[in-house]
């Protein structure tokens, strides 16, 4: 992930993470990752899980996703390090130039860069 390049990692509904995985996102720039219970899940990364996978992976900013509605938001959120959020609906970040590699806008095709 360390090659100059933005790099978005996307983690749902995972339980583990094996180490090779989490070698390959070390300094990713966005990690968005499972986080249903803030109690252990039999099958589900919990906020304490999805915390240690962050803080090991040293994204710029990582936002938990696929959370239970039984997870306090308002509780939840003050407590997270500064880097890391609860996503919702409707968030929306950029991971990569809105431009291609020629410079054109794909969503603008008819207006460039150059």
């Amino acid at each position: 992930a360390a090659t100059g390049r933005k790099a978005l990692a996307y983690i749902p509904d995972a339980k583990t993470v094996p180490e090779p995985t989490l070698e390959a996102l070390r300094g990713v720039d966005i990690l968005i990752l499972d986080a249903l219970h803030d109690t252990p899940h039999p099958t589900h990364l919990c906020l304490e899980e999805s915390l240690a996978i962050a803080a090991r992976a040293g994204a710029r900013e990582t936002w938990f996703t696929h959370f239970s509605c039984r997870m306090d938001y308002r509780a939840v959120e003050p407590t997270l390090p500064e880097n890391v959020g609860l996503a919702w609906d409707g968030l929306k970040r950029r991971a990569f130039p809105a431009t291609n590699r020629d410079g054109i806008d794909p969503a603008n095709p008819g207006e460039s860069e150059r």
